[in-house]
């Protein structure tokens, strides 16, 4: 198990670049809205807007649950 995984949780798809919010939230066990007021309060989560779609840098998003934990 790769230390950026938590235990019980499968890694995002493999190969993916950006994840969708729900995938987000799976992987990291936050919430979307968590993951957004953290981006609001500075910290980067890896959160991207493509449009109206909210989408999510996986190393990003990797290397902030990483600081985090």
């Amino acid at each position: 198990m790769s230390a950026l995984t938590a235990p019980n949780q499968s890694p995002p798809l493999p190969g993916a670049e950006f994840i969708t919010g729900a995938e987000a939230e799976k992987y990291s066990t936050l919430s979307l809205k968590t993951l957004q007021r953290r981006q609001a309060n500075g910290c980067d989560t890896g959160l991207r807007k493509h449009g109206r779609r909210i989408v999510f840098h996986v190393e990003t998003l990797r290397k902030f649950l990483s600081a985090t934990k």
